[in-house]
């Protein structure tokens, strides 16, 4: 399984504003350090939240891989822009009825070297966590029942407990 994940720029892009603050930087890293070293169990769960956004520059790449032209992919799989004049555009794909994303099936995502960037990141660079860390918040937000991230974030407590006890 790839580690390719989304990097502090694409959220600071997101954003539209610099990163300042060490203890932002620091934070943000950390999430890094998590999402580098998780292993998906493929369990699907994070495939079922209510919808997945894309960017353009995931269009371009998922509608590639499923050999359609971007604007056949965003018809095919209804989805909706979302964005604000003059910010990045994004494009929310609503998972609703179904349950589950169109591309998860047979345990794998069908366009996973493909995949939109928040898929990417899950469950740890999501736009929640990195949100938080620019807030200083202190949370960490798994955004779904992903037991590999629950059982990642345990051993880490646990490793920091003995460390310190």
């Amino acid at each position: 399984m790839s580690k390719d994940v989304p990097n502090v720029e694409y959220y600071c892009k997101l954003r539209k504003e610099p990163i300042i603050n060490e203890d932002i930087i620091c934070r943000i890293e950390v999430l890094k350090s998590l999402q580098g070293s998780f292993e998906c169990r493929r369990c699907g769960e994070c495939c079922k939240q209510e919808s997945i956004a894309f960017t353009e520059k995931d269009i371009l790449r998922a509608s590639h891989k499923k050999s359609l032209s971007p604007s056949r992919f965003i018809e095919k799989y209804d989805l909706s822009l979302i964005s604000n004049p003059g910010d990045l555009e994004f494009y929310r794909l609503t998972i609703g009825k179904i349950g589950v994303c169109p591309f998860y099936s047979d345990h794998e995502c069908t366009i996973y070297d493909a995949r939109p960037q928040v898929c990417r990141g899950f469950p740890f660079l999501t736009p929640e966590n990195v949100q938080n860390a620019f807030k200083m918040n202190n949370m960490i937000t798994l955004g779904s029942n992903c037991k590999a991230a629950i059982a990642q974030v345990e051993r880490v407590l646990d490793n920091v407990t003995k460390k310190i006890g």
